[in-house]
């Protein structure tokens, strides 16, 4: 069984404001903007009331983020940690100063599965139907397009830090571990 996958078609732009867009754990997920003149642009969220802008830590891992239209524009934080970021602009791509896109574990423990009695490792996508990990999945992050404008002060971080954590259920005394 494949990983679940998530798709937004639109003739429109896109315009995501957040104080960070990351992929669920094991997801796929594509913004597909087909239409000619199309605009993909992530932005950082404004502060908050008290002047604060969260970024808090992402506990996901293994996701995949694609992005397709004629004009991207990062200018926000985009993350897939332990996974792949996409970004295909027909006609440009910014990586606008201040902008984040990164695959990172950024010293973060992240539970991704269990240890079956075999020791095997597996992610349970369907109940009762886990999938096998042969291993994890490699960081990458992809920029394809014609124009491609990395601007100062805008980061692409495909560093390593960070683990992925599987737990295993072993029954009677000392329990799990």
């Amino acid at each position: 069984r494949e990983y679940p996958t998530g798709k937004l078609t639109t003739r429109g732009d896109v315009d995501l404001i957040a104080s960070q867009i990351y992929t669920a754990t094991g997801v796929t997920y594509t913004f597909d903007l087909p239409a000619n003149g199309s605009i993909f642009r992530a932005r950082h969220q404004a502060a908050d009331f008290a002047g604060i802008r969260p970024e808090y830590s992402v506990f996901s891992a293994a996701g995949t983020l694609i992005v397709n239209a004629d004009h991207i524009l990062q200018q926000g934080v985009l993350k897939a940690p332990f996974g792949e970021i996409q970004l295909n602009g027909r006609s440009d791509v910014i990586l606008d100063g201040g902008s984040r896109t990164s695959v990172s574990g950024e010293a973060q423990t992240v539970l991704f599965g269990s240890v079956s009695g075999d020791g095997a490792w597996l992610y349970p996508i369907d109940a009762g139907q886990p999938q096998l990990i042969d291993a994890p999945k490699e960081k990458s992050i992809n920029v394809a397009s014609p124009s491609i404008d990395h601007r100062e002060g805008a980061q692409v971080d495909i560093s390593g830090g960070g683990e992925l954590l599987a737990y295993q259920f072993v029954p009677g005394r000392g329990g799990s571990r």
